[in-house]
């Protein structure tokens, strides 16, 4: 789901490109972290908005591959 729909970024910060700024891609693999996932999310923003560079945040579950959790 993309960060505008969930809040994390509005529309017009989601949908703003520009090919000469440097850009950055975090992704977090996780398992069975979604008690967690939030606030590490809010320690993360908080030290990569300062910087305004552009940044997407890729949170992937593991869960489907194990049922480690379940």
């Amino acid at each position: 789901m993309p960060l505008a729909a969930e809040g994390l970024l509005t529309q017009s910060e989601a949908g703003r490109v520009d090919h000469d700024q440097e850009k950055l891609a975090l992704v977090i693999p996780t398992l069975c972290e979604a008690e967690n996932i939030g606030g590490l999310l809010n320690q993360i923003r908080s030290v990569l908005d300062p910087l305004e560079t552009p940044y997407e945040i890729l949170v992937v579950d593991c869960l489907l591959y194990t049922s480690r959790c379940v």
